[in-house]
């Protein structure tokens, strides 16, 4: 932020959303949305970075220098098999009833609104969903096959284009 680096420690859960803090002011944020809420930087907010979901061969292709963090650690005995998408009981037991617990979504954010394409709406239209959010043409993608999802503005050399998936069009 600003230039400075911050390095973050988990702090605990609010609303089962993760806390944490920074090692150099003590301000928590929140890592769903990166808004610092308690602390010198109360009220400022991260910078968010997009996070696509791939397979690791695909990850590879693209990051071939990328290193993994080896599981053969002195704490193996607390890690936990994590299932992405499947309902954990220790997990999400509140919220709102819009989606199950941990339902996928590709979240887009602009101009401070935010919107969750859930995965399983994407799939079941082909993939591809054209939208407009705080004014912006957007399009959110979802492959199957790579379980990844991104979204994009629509806007290409100032005109709006719709997207669509030209292996489910007859």
């Amino acid at each position: 932020m600003n230039g400075q680096h911050y390095t973050f420690d988990v702090l605990g859960l609010l609303d089962g959303v993760f806390q944490i803090r920074d090692r150099q002011t003590g301000t928590v944020w929140t890592h769903l949305d990166g808004k610092a809420i308690r602390g010198p930087q109360t009220g400022e907010r991260l910078a968010m970075v997009p996070m696509p979901q791939m397979t690791w061969i695909d990850w590879q292709a693209l990051y071939p220098d990328t290193l993994v963090l080896s599981q053969d650690t002195p704490f193996i005995d607390r890690y936990r098999p994590v299932r992405i998408g499947v309902f954990n009981r220790n997990e999400a037991l509140f919220g709102d009833e819009r989606l199950k617990s941990n339902s996928l979504v590709v979240g887009v954010e602009v101009d401070g609104r935010f919107k969750g394409y859930p995965i399983d709406e994407l799939q079941a239209v082909g993939g591809v969903t054209n939208d407009v959010l705080a004014e912006l043409p957007v399009v959110a993608f979802y492959d199957a096959v790579a379980r990844t999802g991104m979204a994009y503005s629509r806007v290409v050399n100032g005109e709006a284009i719709e997207f669509y998936n030209a292996a489910h069009r007859a």
